[in-house]
């Protein structure tokens, strides 16, 4: 499919991801001191599962934040007095808890900062006017796999069982958290306009555009670059909204734009411009998820026609009608296309080439993800070893946030010999989307060795080093990066040179 899916656009699902100090805002200065009182806790440990509550006199509002090498839980209960010393964890040997006292516009307020060990995962739920934040054990269910590729047992082993992470990360939990709270609310309509983002509240006022970028910065996945030309102030006032939502909010009052693509939001004034690296070669949007559907389409639209003096009538009539599929798409009429297509897979159920191309197009033009897993999965029932549509079931999948499931349609995308680029590539992203930093780094190792390196992947392995604290390997990445003879915008070579004078 030469760079078809290698031209990728995500959620979702990413380039220089950098983690700064967590900042929150608040409206009020800290001299108008606490709203109300945090009054109570309780921590229990039952058959390693421990739930630690905090109880105060009104609703707690908390900021929760994830950091990195080690793996830390960050909760920040602001505004609030606390009328108790918070006594230390039951014993265990998964979780950590240090407190920290909160300055400054968050005063008074503490910090609530817990390290826990990759076995167990986390879960904050608000209730009335308690938080109470659970660590429980990693669920260890296995997902099977295609055949695999004995030359790369190992690799293919790493990425089968770092599925497991995929279900239970902090991230999904956090995802899970998000939607139980809408459902428990009745719904609020965001999912159905697109944000399903964490969900934050904020209060500013008269805060520097740039303190607002970076508290969003520190509570996402995504690294932020803001252009030098972007000033001003802020006050706004948001309550349990995602924070995409809050972000498109703020771009529309400060007439700004942002550009995402490669785990990383580029945000800059409407009236200027921006242009990603390498957009003019194959090396654009290598590393998101959703296929390009000008490449897709080029390379699904050969539909083997076989000759056959003995072919039946429906076959006869599938070819006719692929005929007219031809000439609609040349007008651009996807929809009346996709119903003959339809018709012509029904009549044509060998003919792999339709299913996949009817996945292909129900992916990137129409969005129907459902229907795009489905038309993949008949091409699979027939071939198990069609590689191509697997990648679609993944990608179909992962849109759908069905991430265990996503995993196992990767994992068989990536078993021919060699492995598909695409497929390499979309498995990478996703699992960095997913926290599976390894299996990810993994994934671009593999792609050097069978087809080389381009910026895209230089750029993601940086980043994900850099997520992992190992300073010397992603500062030896960010060099190779500046050296590589690549065309890139100035706003990335500053910030390479800013994270190098950093380290």
């Amino acid at each position: 499919m030469r760079n078809g899916i290698e031209k990728l656009h995500i959620a979702v699902f990413l380039a220089l991801c950098v983690l700064f100090t967590f900042h929150t805002v608040s409206a009020k200065a800290a001299d108008t001191g606490a709203t109300y009182q945090v009054n109570g806790e309780d921590a229990t440990l039952t058959n390693g599962i421990l739930t630690y509550v905090l109880s105060a006199s009104a609703p707690i509002s908390e900021f929760v934040a994830e950091r990195f090498s080690p793996f830390r839980v960050v909760m920040d209960i602001n505004k609030a007095d606390f009328t108790f010393v918070p006594a230390p964890l039951p014993a265990n040997d998964f979780v950590k808890m240090a407190v920290e006292e909160l300055k400054g516009d968050n005063a008074p307020g503490k910090r609530f900062i817990f390290t826990l060990k990759a076995s167990h995962n986390y879960e904050v739920i608000s209730q009335r006017n308690d938080v109470k934040i659970v660590f429980k054990p990693v669920k260890n269910d296995a997902v099977s796999a295609a055949p695999q590729n004995k030359k790369d047992s190992k690799l293919d082993k790493l990425i089968s069982s770092s599925e497991k992470k995929v279900s239970g990360s902090p991230s999904a939990v956090l995802a899970e958290r998000t939607s139980a709270r809408v459902a428990a609310l009745g719904g609020d309509g965001f999912g159905n306009a697109g944000y399903e983002a964490q969900r934050i509240t904020v209060d500013f006022y008269k805060v520097d555009i740039h303190n607002v970028f970076r508290l969003l910065r520190t509570i996402t996945d995504f690294n932020i670059i803001v252009d030098e030309h972007v000033q001003g102030s802020l006050t706004l006032a948001l309550n349990d909204v995602p924070w995409d939502f809050a972000l498109d909010i703020i771009l529309n009052l400060m007439d700004l734009k942002k550009e995402e693509r490669f785990n990383t939001i580029v945000i800059y004034p409407a009236a200027n411009t921006f242009t990603w690296p390498g957009t003019s070669s194959s090396t654009a949007n290598t590393l998101s998820i959703k296929p390009d559907l000008d490449i897709i389409m080029e390379q699904e639209n050969k539909l083997i026609i076989e000759d056959n003096n003995q072919q039946s009538a429906g076959i006869l009539k599938a070819k006719q009608l692929l005929q007219q599929v031809q000439l609609l798409e040349t007008q651009d009429n996807i929809e009346d296309a996709i119903v003959l297509l339809d018709e012509a897979a029904r009549l044509w159920p060998t003919n792999t080439k339709i299913t996949d191309r009817l996945a292909a197009i129900c992916l990137v033009s129409l969005h129907q993800n459902a229907q795009a897993a489905h038309y993949a999965d008949i091409s699979l029932k027939q071939n198990p070893r069609n590689y191509s549509a697997a990648l679609y079931a993944a990608i179909a999948n992962a849109n759908m946030k069905r991430l265990s499931l996503a995993n196992e349609y990767f994992i068989r995308s990536i078993s021919g010999n060699p492995p598909m680029k695409e497929a390499l590539l979309s498995y990478a992203a996703f699992s960095e989307n997913n926290g599976m930093n390894e299996a990810a780094l993994k994934l671009l190792k593999k792609y050097k060795k069978y087809y080389g390196e381009n910026l895209s992947t230089m750029i993601a392995s940086a980043r994900i080093l850099d997520k992992q604290g190992k300073t010397t390997e992603a500062s030896a990445e960010y060099r190779s990066i500046l050296a590589s003879g690549y065309h890139f915008p100035p706003d990335l070579r500053h910030y390479i040179q800013a994270r190098l004078s950093e380290k």
